[in-house]
């Protein structure tokens, strides 16, 4: 679904639109198949791989078939993007990344609260989420869960989506290293 109207495309390799007004109902019609999307990469050179030489790959939010994904790109405070779905080969392509995704988790059917949830959404597109110590793309994709009311055994746990996917598979080279605990086991 394409981004609402006066929204914009940032300069740079595509990742998304920022959005200039609140997406409406139509954009959440089918969060009951909402997942945390997690894909491998950095990308192509950025400022911010400059900095973190980023392996770790990315987490966007799916809200739905033929809807699209909203995604925290830059650490700092920054607003949030919107990705539509029929723009994920763009996307993939001039990021870098391959076009299927390293892992999905459906988690839409757990929430409890709609309007928590949109509206967190709606505030991180609108003023953006702050990437502090131990906040990224994984822990924002969380946090939109958790204020839709699911419970934090189907939540990620992690600041970087490699770390998930481990964890996820089974994997527990990273666990004991980072001291983290693991995330949902149901993928596919």
């Amino acid at each position: 679904m394409q981004p609402p109207p006066n929204s914009e495309e940032p300069d740079g390799p595509f990742e998304g639109y920022f959005c200039n007004e609140q997406l409406g109902a139509p954009y959440f019609s089918q969060l009951e198949w909402a997942e945390i999307v997690h894909v491998a990469g950095s990308g192509p050179k950025k400022k911010v791989d400059e900095l973190f030489k980023n392996p770790f790959g990315h987490t966007l939010l799916y809200l739905g078939t033929n809807i699209g994904f909203v995604h925290s790109v830059e650490p700092k405070l920054n607003k949030c993007r919107y990705l539509p779905e029929e723009e994920w080969d763009r996307y993939c392509t001039e990021m870098g990344k391959p076009k299927e995704p390293e892992q999905r988790i459906r988690v839409g059917d757990k929430i409890k609260n709609r309007n928590a949830f949109i509206s967190f959404v709606n505030q991180v597109l609108e003023y953006g989420y702050d990437w502090k110590v131990k906040h990224d793309c994984s822990t924002m994709v969380d946090k939109a869960f958790r204020a839709g009311g699911v419970e934090e055994k189907f939540l990620q746990h992690n600041v970087m989506p490699a770390i998930s996917v481990a964890q996820n598979k089974g994997e527990k080279k990273f666990k004991t290293f980072f001291g983290l605990k693991g995330g949902y086991k149901e993928v596919y």
